[in-house]
């Protein structure tokens, strides 16, 4: 009696002929994957290592966002290391956007840095003069110096009045020739209007009536475009 070998049935050999099929595809996706994982990994961390270098600190995330917009540029990293290490509330896109509108992201961010303290002084308002051509540091300087004007002898009906005001010129007075002189030209014309139309001989409601509604801080703001500190009215009868 002749004993033959148990053959395995043909669905185990088709599964084990299919299964090193399978086994050998899915070893080729996996190196396939892994060699465009290191192809995109690789720049990342050369992006991360030169935002190191300029002592800016990026997550991953953000130098997958460099990397696609292609702005791993060092004025770029340079504004984000000040903005970090001064906690300036400044985003990466703000400092990206700015660079790519031909501005200087580093002066703009500096410029901030230095003057913490004051809230006329942002980011948007700093990157509209620099995109203008403008001199930062003289609008910044515009902006801090106290300017004074005085007004004497003013005639109203049958007294006089003497104004003096302080202020400080806005960050965009680089965009004009404003100056005290130009500003006291206004104020005198605001007072010439105002007197030809003023009735009262009270000289008590005469003043109450220009602080109140004529030589305003509203009016200081939005016609002469600068910062009332303090003005003081004193009539003479």
């Amino acid at each position: 009696m002749t004993n033959r070998t148990a053959e395995p049935p043909r669905r185990i050999v088709m599964f084990l002929h299919y299964r090193s099929y399978i086994m050998d595809f899915l070893i080729l996706i996996i190196l396939l994957a892994s060699f465009f994982g290191l192809l995109i990994l690789i720049p990342l961390l050369i992006i991360k290592a030169k935002a190191s270098m300029n002592s800016a600190k990026i997550t991953l995330g953000d130098a997958w966002k460099l990397y696609l917009r292609r702005t791993a540029r060092k004025p770029i990293l340079q504004a984000l290391s000040i903005a970090q290490k001064n906690d300036l509330p400044i985003t990466l896109e703000q400092i990206e956007t700015h660079y790519f509108a031909s501005g200087d992201p580093k002066k703009v961010v500096n410029a901030l840095a230095n003057n913490l303290g004051n809230k006329e002084i942002t980011f948007q308002r700093l990157s509209t003069i620099d995109l203008a051509g403008k001199d930062i540091e003289s609008a910044i300087s515009a902006n801090t110096k106290i300017h004074t004007i005085e007004i004497r002898d003013f005639k109203i009906k049958s007294f006089k009045l003497d104004y003096q005001a302080s202020y400080k010129l806005g960050l965009y007075s680089v965009f004009g020739d404003k100056d005290s002189s130009t500003l006291e030209e206004k104020v005198t014309e605001k007072l010439h209007s105002f007197a030809s139309a003023w009735e009262s001989d009270d000289p008590i409601n005469t003043q109450k009536f220009l602080q109140t509604n004529i030589l305003t801080t509203e009016y200081w703001e939005r016609v002469l475009g600068a910062q009332l500190i303090d003005h003081s009215f004193h009539i003479k009868i």
